[in-house]
């Protein structure tokens, strides 16, 4: 929508419309002369009244031009009076809009940045287009009420609708005026949305120290220059025992009667304050005994501004009794502490980061043999055995890292090497960070704690083991067996199983005794183990009966193996005494996955293949043959 020209001058004739009617006055003028002509009127007649209309012609048209000249200054001083608005207009940092009939008629470059429309796409629209919808029946209510009459100016706080959808806080100030016979509302925009963001931020400030002040430990007071009470929480009501309308009154007077009264040396809290109050600068900490037996740390500092100017003190009180019994609770442990290291049956010291000794006791001192003065030159490290020296220095530097780790490490002693168990742990000190360390002897422990091992471990070794022939028994390999089928199921490799018996072993317990049965088991025993690799699990199932697992060896090769067996044990009788027993075995063959995928499936198979191999006629290998259909892998 085009600009709104300025209106024409009051009270000036219309240009066009003047000369119009001055030609019709002349025209008339001259119709009336050639009439008098026509009618015989003499010629001084006709000249006179020429003469007449001429000069009648010239006042008026003087007239005329003095009237356009007038109509056209009053437009240029409109025009400049425009121009000379506009230009101000679009120079203000704050948005300016005319409202004519429920639109924009004139929009500031301010207001078009606010709202990211250009000038052109503001006369399209209307104050609603640019108010978020929660505010636009206020919007439409105001402006309601100022075109009515209800009330002279405009005055909102509400969101904006920027073009890109987003909301912006403004502050909008209109007011009515009459221009050309329309009523038109021009108002003023300000963007606040950076105050909003400000108040806001000072508020969240405010809410914080507020919140930090009651939630404080301390009890707190603020006075200003004045010495007015401008601030305070209610831990410091409570501490004094207060009356909150006293303290909420401001007066610092009455409140310092009431403090002072319950403190031990009036006098002297009076004269502290009266000099921190004369002495603006300065900060002040004492601990002040009250009448009640409580103790309180009291500090005070100024409050100034980055110039330097005064703004009052701020006090802080905290109940530190129960602190100060600690204190003097410490201090008496701490001499019995020093009474009981002295006494401890445990070695105990302090050493720092290089590890010299700064303190010890008479238990470690005299384990090494030494005196105070050598303890003073000692280094912990140089106690400690040389083959646990690294691994103690490793241990230590952890401790001054992280705090506290426990080792276990031999000790030159004066006596000869003894186990200890140390707990270090670090502590700050005045003299820097230190470690403390208490040991004690294990040496009887870890011997017991060694022969302990070695009967675990020989029952482990006899609970997995066969105690007649040392090979590995059921338990062992019901355990084991399971691993390799999972391992083998995953890397695609075969398993096979040798499983061997004794033929007509019943004959040889029957014939020369069941100590020669057991030899003969024995002798089957060690065969098996002899002829089995590291990776093979080799045990007596039962009875005469002896299992092989061949991890990653097919059908074919573990017939080769089951063959080699069976002519190495008959080609060797088993000697027991004076006899030779002639002894054979026979032997089933089973392989994964052909034959089964579990131990008990592939363990029933060679079974049954041994079983082949005794109905055959013994001495033999039998092979399980594949499940018809294509076995069990398929």
């Amino acid at each position: 929508m085009a600009e709104p020209g300025p209106p024409p001058a009051p009270n000036q004739p219309d240009g066009p419309t003047e000369v119009a009617r001055l030609n019709k006055i002349i025209q008339a003028l001259m119709d009336r002369a050639e009439r008098n002509t026509s009618a015989h009127v003499s010629d001084f007649t006709a000249f006179q009244t020429t003469i007449m209309l001429t000069e009648r012609v010239r006042r008026r048209t003087e007239q005329l031009e003095a009237a356009l000249r007038d109509n056209e200054k009053a437009n240029r001083i409109l025009r400049a009076s425009e121009e000379k608005f506009h230009g101000l207009a679009n120079q203000s940092l704050t948005g300016i809009v005319i409202v004519e009939d429920g639109k924009f008629s004139y929009s500031n470059g301010k207001f078009n940045e606010i709202f990211g429309y250009s000038a052109e796409e503001v006369r399209q629209l209307g104050p609603l287009d640019l108010t978020i919808e929660s505010d636009r029946p206020l919007v439409a209510e105001r402006f309601r009420k100022l075109l009515g009459g209800e009330m002279n100016q405009l005055t909102l706080t509400i969101g904006g609708l920027r073009k890109n959808g987003t909301e912006v806080d403004i502050e909008v100030h209109g007011s009515l005026m009459a221009s050309g016979g329309t009523l038109q509302t021009i108002a003023v925009i300000l963007d606040i949305s950076g105050r909003r963001q400000a108040e806001q931020a000072l508020a969240f400030k405010n809410t914080i120290l507020a919140t930090q002040q009651e939630v404080s430990q301390d009890a707190i007071l603020v006075v200003d220059a004045q010495g007015k009470i401008i601030s305070y929480n209610r831990r410091f009501i409570n501490l004094w025992a207060l009356a909150p309308d006293v303290v909420a009154a401001g007066v610092d007077e009455p409140v310092l009667q009431q403090v002072v009264a319950q403190v031990q040396d009036p006098e002297a809290f009076l004269a502290r304050v009266v000099y921190l109050y004369e002495h603006v600068t300065e900060e002040s900490r004492e601990e002040l005994a009250l009448k009640d037996g409580r103790i309180l740390d009291r500090y005070s500092a100024p409050m100034t501004g980055a110039d330097g100017t005064y703004y009052g003190r701020v006090w802080h009180f905290r109940d530190i009794t129960e602190r100060k019994q600690a204190e003097k609770q410490i201090r008496d442990e701490r001499a019995f502490s020093n009474k009981l290291i002295a006494s401890l049956p445990d070695i105990f010291c302090v050493f720092d980061s290089t590890g010299r000794f700064i303190h010890w006791n008479i238990r470690l001192r005299r384990l090494l043999g030494r005196s105070n003065a050598e303890m003073s030159q000692a280094n912990i490290f140089s106690i400690v055995h040389e083959g646990d020296r690294a691994r103690a220095k490793e241990k230590i530097q952890a401790v001054f890292q992280q705090g506290e780790a426990a080792i276990e490490v031999r000790v030159s002693a004066l006596r000869g090497i003894r186990d200890y168990a140390v707990t270090a742990t670090r502590t700050e000190t005045s003299q820097g960070v230190l470690v403390i360390a208490i040991g004690s002897d294990i040496t009887e422990r870890k011997h017991a704690e060694l022969e302990l091992q070695r009967l675990q471990e020989q029952l482990r070794d006899q609970s997995v083991h066969d105690s007649l022939t040392g090979l590995y028994n059921r338990r062992y390999l019901e355990e084991m067996f399971a691993r390799e089928l999972i391992l083998a199921e995953r890397q695609g490799h075969p398993v096979s199983v040798i499983m061997g018996d004794l033929d007509h072993f019943k004959r040889v317990n029957d014939a020369h005794g069941h100590l020669a049965g057991d030899e003969v088991l024995r002798v089957f025993g060690a065969l098996m183990k002899r002829h089995a690799r590291g990776s093979d699990i080799c045990c007596r199932y039962g009875g005469e009966e002896f299992l092989l697992v061949l991890p990653g060896t097919s059908t074919e090769n573990a017939v080769e193996r089951a063959e080699q067996l069976r002519l190495a044990l008959a080609a060797a009788p088993v000697t027991f005494g004076a006899a030779q027993i002639a002894v054979t075995a026979s032997f089933g063959v089973a392989t994964f996955p052909r034959n089964g995928r579990t131990s008990d499936d592939l363990i029933a198979a060679a079974d049954a293949a041994l079983y082949s191999a005794k109905s055959a006629g013994r001495n033999r290998v039998s092979v399980s043959p594949a499940p018809a259909g294509g076995g069990a892998g398929a």
